[in-house]
């Protein structure tokens, strides 16, 4: 299997929801008002990597790091992977799943 986006009408957009930093604050005030929650701290620079895939992602070895013998090979992505057109919805939905269970 290939690509199914078609390259002019879907191949370059990308859809990430983000947060007002007043919504942030906001749902942190309100998790923080009860002593009994504890925090937990996911770097921002490794989210999209927390989140499962729904889909079935292939993905290429990278350049330079092919392994010898099998260089035709292609790696199955469990996991989203920045620059992956999935990993903003991946991770949207998977945080949306770990906040609905908070509730």
């Amino acid at each position: 299997m290939g690509c199914f986006q078609r390259p002019g009408v879907d191949y370059m957009e990308t859809y990430a929801s983000v947060m007002a930093t007043r919504t942030f604050r906001m749902l942190l005030q309100i998790y923080n008002s009860d002593a009994s929650n504890t925090m937990l701290h996911w770097d921002v620079s490794t989210a999209f990597v927390h989140a499962p895939l729904e889909e079935r992602v292939y993905m290429r070895q990278a350049s330079g790091h092919e392994v010898k013998g099998k260089e035709d090979h292609v790696y199955l992505l469990l996991k989203a992977l920045y620059g992956t057109k999935q990993a903003a919805r991946a991770w949207q939905l998977h945080l949306r799943k770990l906040l609905v269970a908070l509730a």
